[in-house]
């Protein structure tokens, strides 16, 4: 039960934060036209158009699993990075796979 409500406390946060972005009008995938910091508009409103990516950490494993289960349900996994034990070579291919994504 606890890992749900983590689980939903960051899908929902997810959904806000995409929500604003459309709102902005939507995210610039082309990273020779985005931004590399949140810039401003003429009138100093923030208007930061990059994708929404999110890293979530856990120092339990078993933890993090349950929650992945979680987000798994809610977004594609070609959305979902996991890093987990295993060989520096396999994470940095996930991570260089999400960031680009």
């Amino acid at each position: 039960l606890v890992d749900e409500k983590q689980a939903q406390y960051i899908v929902e946060a997810v959904k806000r934060e995409r929500s604003e972005l459309n709102a902005r009008g939507g995210s610039i995938p082309d990273d020779s036209n985005a931004p590399i910091t949140a810039a401003t508009s003429s009138n100093n409103v923030a208007c930061d158009r990059r994708p929404i990516k999110v890293v979530v950490y856990s120092q339990s494993h078993s933890n993090l699993l349950s929650v992945a289960e979680y987000i798994y349900r809610s977004f594609q996994a070609e959305n979902i990075a996991e890093l987990t034990e295993g060989k520096i070579a396999d994470m940095a291919y996930e991570l260089g796979r999400f960031r680009n994504s």
